[in-house]
Parts: structure tokens; sequence; C-alpha cells
């Protein structure tokens, strides 16, 4: 079907439209709040070493808290994210690789562990392959030195082929520590 002249224009001019308005509310957003061209009759004096050292406030200080609790969190359920994932996931053909890619995420004693398991474990005959995904991941606790993340996880497991897969969907808990500064996998167990 061809489309009209008329038509063209205007769905050009309605674009052209669209374009400027969004070009106009970016603009808003980068604006800086609160200025003005016209002086103000306020006066700013300089902020003193005194004020700037100055304690917090209490609500500021519950600000802190609180933006310090989401930073912590949000380092151990990166962590929790990344580990299961890869932890869950696993291939016949890859030779326990999901596994080893995820040992410096783990606490010394687990990866020991966890190796033993790969060094007596033999993958087996038939294609074997799971996909994991966190679905819903909550954090149960936290605290400086230790954290429990429990994570739901859907499946994807294929046998024999990769086109014979069936989903299901499964819990796992894992205890965390913080070494040296950094979260480490302590245990997982698949509930």
């Amino acid at each position: 079907m061809m489309m009209t002249r008329k038509k063209r224009i205007t769905i050009v001019a309605a674009i052209f439209i669209v374009v400027i308005l969004l070009l106009i509310w970016f603009f808003l957003l980068l604006w800086p709040q609160g200025t003005s061209n016209t002086p103000s009759s306020d006066t700013q004096t300089p902020v003193t070493q005194e004020e700037k050292t100055s304690t917090p406030t209490p609500e500021e200080q519950k600000l802190i808290e609180k933006q310090e609790d989401r930073m912590q969190s949000s380092e151990v359920t990166t962590v929790a994210r990344t580990f299961v994932e890869r932890y869950g996931s696993y291939s016949n053909e890859a030779n326990f690789q999901n596994t080893k890619d995820v040992l410096p995420l783990m606490t010394d004693a687990f990866a020991s562990a966890t190796q033993q398991v790969i060094d007596t474990s033999k993958p087996p005959a038939t294609y074997y392959g799971v996909t994991t995904n966190v679905i819903v991941l909550t954090v149960e606790k936290n605290d400086d030195a230790a954290a429990t993340v429990l994570l739901n996880t859907q499946r994807i497991i294929a046998q024999g082929s990769t086109q014979n897969s069936a989903v299901s969907y499964q819990k796992i808990r894992l205890e965390l520590l913080k070494q040296s500064g950094t979260w480490k996998v302590d245990s997982a167990t698949w509930l």
C-alpha cells in the first residue's frame, strides 16, 4: 500500500513534535533545581570548618545508617545472585566449570570441600544440563560479619538433549561471611 503524501507529512510532524517534547523534558530534568537569574535577597555565609565537622542530627544519622545498610545489602545480594546462577547451572560437557568458576567466591573451607567433590565426581555419559536463574532473593540476616540469603530459583533441566527440558523451581539458602572486607559464601544448601 502506498502512503499518501499527506499521511507521510502528518507522521513526520508527529514524530518531530514528540522529539521536541522529549528534548524539553530532558533539559528540564538536567536544569539545576532552585537556580534563577534573579539576585537572591538571602546572603550566603561561608561554611566554617566547625560546621563541616559537626555531628549529624539524629535524622541525618538514620539516613547515613540506611545508606550503609543498603550498600552492605547490595554487596551481599550481588555475590549471592552471581554465585547461585553460576553454581546452580551445570553441563556435563563443561567438566564442572560452573563450580570451578565460583571457587573464588567461597570461603577456604567451603572451596576445599567443593574441590573434593569435583575431584571425586564423574560426569554422566549422556547429555545433562541445568540453567539456573534467580527469581526472588531475600536477605534473612545481615550484619557486619555474616549474612543469610534465601534465593528462589527457576531451573531448566535438560536430559539427553537440549530439546528434552523441563522447568522446576527450587530454593537455596546461602550462608556468607565477610573476610578481609569481601563477602564469601560459606555454605549453600538446596531446599
